[in-house]
């Protein structure tokens, strides 16, 4: 048949054949598309009764859309034979796809569920497949699943078709009541989804024999081989599945396909998110029972008695007492004995110094000095300088380190004299002992240097040989200013930036050579453009007179700079190789893993680092965060409460206790959070905004207008930016965008005035964009983003990446599709060459252009593309939005509604400061009622709607609209 034209279909290859027929690619010459024909047996042609059947049934599919099944076109008849016209996909059917190569369990999930989608909106439609195998479940180039033949399996003979010739596998995929003859129903899919994902996941068929009659006789007798005799990794859930599915009894299986799909929605979301909702570090390997000891049920129930017992508010102590480390050092508090108070911090600093230059032998593991602090608090002895031998001694077990070196600071003016001894930790015994005199006017630094070569060359390690690497790390010219960064440092770990930085930049005063204070400046984020480009470049021009740990962590910070976060990571992890204790690398490590969509991996970290320090208030702040994203409440709020028990008089943990209630609706209680942590530092800036966001959103504009007001009179050049910010969204939420344009504009001149240029800044031009967008000055709004585009990559390269989607959506609404269309390449290959982790990104950019242009196709393929994509929960307020909007242009209320109210039952500051698409929210939530035919409600919300407003401006088309609706609604009822 190749090279014939059939109706209006050239006929050009031969696809493939089987026991409904043959399959040919045909070009469409009336429509210019390639299509696949599908001839049926002449058997079924002659037959009137199963050409009716064939015709219904093939209708009742062509009426399914969804983006994971192939869309049957037309069923047509020429010369005498009947043949449908459908979607051809350009893929591989799934058995090729799983031959390739080994899959993965995370791509067996990612494949299932878009198979379990695809059953649950066929059965809903009323159409069952009874033919679900791999043969007719194609991948397609973008690695998404189509299914073929929805509906045709009901035709008459079929089951007797897919009983000869080479379709033996059929029978293979069968459920006992189709093999019986009886009546096959949606259940009868979920049996055949059973063995395929059986089949995915060990690469066997659970049913199978030599010849037909023991086929049968297996799937109507017989259990499949448990699926850990072929793999190890299966969590229990998976296997429950997967054995729910192949029950004999359809009255035991799944009642429906959407059931089935929600847990491996689940399973899947959570492999995603973490290994794990539940995690307390372990103190030591624990024995595995065997597999077989474990049954489901015995699983089911110690998550029961954990969740009961909650063994996560539970205080542990960080490590088992082990065998001392060989090579492991050590280095407690210096003593000042000279000056017992030590005002000068001369005792701190001389510890720090020496870690810092010991630490530069690759032949020794010197403990840090955060772990020491770490181990003291844990004894009861937080913050005590003063260690005894008795103290140390302890410390040292603790600390597993094979020998303790103690030092004494006999004089400090007019020179310094200090002495050390290195004791090993079992026996007690000092192993050597030193005793420095300073020249006049040798720094604290250089005999530092001096004892640390002596100390290496007692113990017989090599000095480093690196070229370029000296053993004498001077981090700074002058004990003054490292008094001021220490300062800083014990700030910074209570989240006090703006304190902190006061004391960097006072450290800087003192030696502009600081290179560490330039990098806490840059690290905390609070400075202008041209300040965090200055004090990074300064951090990496003087990195070479501080020790390897510190100059690797700055070249990790000019790469995620440059290249992004994700680029940042195989540093962030090899200094974490190198420096195993180190906890600010770890916690630094966690959050970029959170950054970058990597919560298992941050959970993994952030746990080692608790085995480290039970007691790490960070630690608890960042799980908060975690279990949060991981869609349990619960969870988070106890670490966060747990954060607030190690802390009650800091601000940060009820900033995060805030930020957590905010998320799940609890304004008021996250409004209180934020108060209180305000009354504990007024300077904690994050918190003063976030209070007088929720008040926006709370409606209580009189609480926000006092919060940004007393913001604008703060000291503090960000303080100030972040006040006159806020102060825009007041009449913005009033409807009044051009009101809140103005406010913008003079708060972004007091910026320039005030030469501050930075986020706060850079936000508020973005402010100014969507304003613009929402009145429909597209030009305007065009310029406005390129602008906020450029000062974003003046102050941090890559920042911007997001934009290019609401540059296309402006060339588009310009009119100028083909610019739009080639923006979106260009997204494309940015996300190739740089960060694979904003693909969900870009898919919602294309659902954004898709709905602009009401391109209903479209916005399906985009639409399903970005759920696959988007972790589930998630408070991405763009992101929900955009996927409303796409149901909402599909009619599909039912998608819509859910994500609506959640969006309005949530806060975060895209809620209060994107105040045109969260108002409008309330209107497209009353669409949705409407579409869904609840009259009552959909009045009942565009009033709450039309409540908001006080002297709108009239470019809101939507007020008008909201009237007329309520109008004919209430006509019609």
């Amino acid at each position: 048949m190749i090279g014939q034209t059939i109706a209006h279909y050239k006929i050009t290859a031969k696809l493939g054949s089987g026991g409904m027929g043959e399959v040919y690619l045909a070009d469409d010459t009336k429509l210019d598309r390639k299509v696949a024909l599908k001839f049926l047996p002449e058997s079924l042609s002659k037959d009137p009764e199963a050409r009716e059947r064939l015709i219904r049934e093939a209708r009742a599919a062509s009426k399914i859309s969804h983006s994971n099944i192939v869309t049957i076109f037309a069923v047509e008849n020429a010369d005498g034979r009947d043949f449908i016209a459908m979607e051809y996909i350009d893929g591989r059917p799934l058995d090729d796809y799983l031959a390739e190569k080994p899959r993965t369990l995370d791509e067996i999930l990612r494949v299932a569920v878009q198979i379990g989608r695809a059953l649950e909106h066929a059965h809903k439609a009323g159409i069952v497949h009874r033919d679900l195998k791999p043969g007719n479940i194609f991948i397609d180039r973008e690695d998404r699943v189509r299914i073929l033949d929805f509906g045709l399996a009901r035709l008459p003979g079929a089951d007797r078709l897919t009983k000869t010739g080479s379709t033996l596998g059929t029978i293979s995929y069968m459920a006992p009541e189709q093999v019986e003859g009886k009546d096959a129903d949606e259940r009868s899919d979920i049996f055949s989804f059973g063995i395929l994902l059986y089949e995915m996941l060990t690469g066997q068929l659970p049913f199978a024999g030599d010849h037909h009659a023991a086929i049968m006789y297996s799937i109507l007798n017989e259990s499949p081989r448990p699926l850990t005799d072929f793999r190890s990794d299966l969590p229990p859930a998976v296997i429950g599945i997967v054995n729910k599915a192949l029950e004999k009894n359809p009255l035991s299986r799944y009642a429906t396909a959407t059931d089935m799909t929600a847990e491996l929605r689940r399973e899947r979301d959570a492999r995603a998110s973490g290994p794990s909702q539940v995690h307390i570090p372990a103190l030591a390997p624990k024995r595995s029972l065997p597999r077989y000891v474990v049954p489901t049920v015995i699983a089911a129930a110690i998550v029961v008695l954990i969740l009961v017992f909650k063994p996560w508010s539970i205080q542990v102590s960080p490590t088992q007492e082990a065998e001392a480390v060989a090579d492991r050092l050590a280095v407690m508090y210096f003593d000042n004995i000279a000056d017992p108070d030590d005002p000068k911090r001369y005792g701190e600093i001389a510890s720090n110094l020496l870690i810092a230059d010991l630490s530069e032998s690759q032949r020794m593991q010197i403990i840090s000095s955060q772990r020491l602090y770490d181990i003291l608090k844990q004894l009861g002895r937080e913050g005590q300088k003063k260690v005894d031998h008795d103290i140390a001694t302890e410390v040292a077990a603790k600390a597993r380190a094979r020998w303790m070196l103690m030092g004494t600071i006999l004089q400090s003016e007019p020179h310094f004299v200090i002495t050390s001894q290195v004791v090993e930790s079992s026996s007690g015994t000092t192993v050597a002992s030193q005793m420095l005199e300073g020249n006049d006017g040798e720094s604290i630094f250089a005999l530092v240097g001096r004892l640390a070569k002596e100390i290496t060359s007692d113990l017989s390690i090599p000095e480093p040989t690196d070229a370029g690497t000296s053993m004498t790390i001077e981090a700074s010219t002058s004990t003054d200013a490292y008094r001021h960064y220490l300062n800083g440092v014990d700030l910074d770990r209570k989240s006090y930036y703006l304190d902190a930085n006061k004391e960097y930049k006072q450290a800087i005063a003192i030696d502009s050579t600081f290179a560490l204070a330039y990098f806490r400046l840059y690290s905390n984020g609070s400075g202008t453009t041209k300040e965090s480009e200055y004090w990074l470049n300064q951090a990496k021009r003087y990195a070479d007179r501080l020790g390897r740990r510190d100059r690797l962590l700055i070249e990790s910070f000019l790469t995620r700079r440059d290249k992004g976060y994700r680029a940042q990571i195989p540093l962030l992890e090899q200094i974490h190789r190198e420096f195993p204790d180190d906890k600010e690398v770890m916690q630094i490590l966690a959050g970029t893993y959170r950054v970058t969509a990597k919560p298992a991996q941050a959970l993994a970290i952030s746990q080692q680092l608790l085995a480290v320090d039970s007691l790490d208030k960070g630690t608890y702040n960042e799980l908060a965060y975690i279990y949060d994203d991981l869609g349990d409440f619960e969870h988070a709020l106890n670490s966060i409460n747990r954060y607030i028990q190690l802390a009650p008089d800091e601000a940060n943990p009820y900033d995060s206790r805030g930020d957590l209630y905010g998320n799940h609706g609890k304004f008021q209680e996250a409004r209180e959070s934020f108060a209180r942590s305000v009354a504990i530092n007024p300077n904690f800036v994050q918190s003063a905004i976030k209070y007088g966001f929720v008040s926006l959103i709370l409606r209580d504009f009189d609480a926000a207008e006092s919060c940004f007001t007393a913001m604008t009179a703060h000291p503090d050049r960000e303080f100030r930016s972040r006040g006159r910010e806020g102060l825009a969204f007041i009449p913005a939420h009033h409807g009044r965008l051009r009101k809140a344009l103005e406010i913008l504009d003079t708060g972004i001149e007091a910026d320039r005035m005030e030469q501050y240029t930075g986020w706060p800044y850079i936000s508020k031009l973005y402010d100014k964009f969507k304003l613009l967008l929402a009145l429909g000055e597209n030009e305007r709004a065009l310029a406005a983003l390129r602008q906020d585009r450029d000062a974003s990559e003046a102050m941090q390269p890559l920042s911007s990446w997001w934009m290019l989607n609401y540059f296309a959506l402006l060339e588009d609404r310009l009119g100028h599709t083909a610019a739009a269309d080639s923006i979106m390449v260009e997204r494309y290959k940015q996300i190739q060459s740089r960060d694979t982790a904003s693909i969900g990104n870009y898919y919602y950019g294309h659902l954004m252009l898709a709905t602009q242009r009401d391109d209903k196709g479209q916005i399906r393929a985009y639409l399903d593309s970005l759920i696959l994509r988007m972790p589930k929960p998630t408070h991405d307020f763009y992101g929900k939005a955009a996927l409303a909007e796409g149901y909402l242009a599909l009619s599909q209320p039912a998608d819509a509604i859910p994500l609506i109210e959640g969006l309005l039952g949530e806060f975060n500051d895209d809620n209060a400061t994107n105040a045109p698409k969260y108002i409008t929210l309330h209107y497209d939530l009353a669409r949705a009622y409407e579409m869904s035919g609840w009259t009552d409600k959909a009045i009942a919300q565009y009033e709450l709607f039309l409540a908001l407003f006080d002297d709108p401006d009239p470019e809101l088309k939507e007020i008008p609209d909201a009237k007329n609706r309520i109008a004919k609604l209430r006509a019609g009822a």
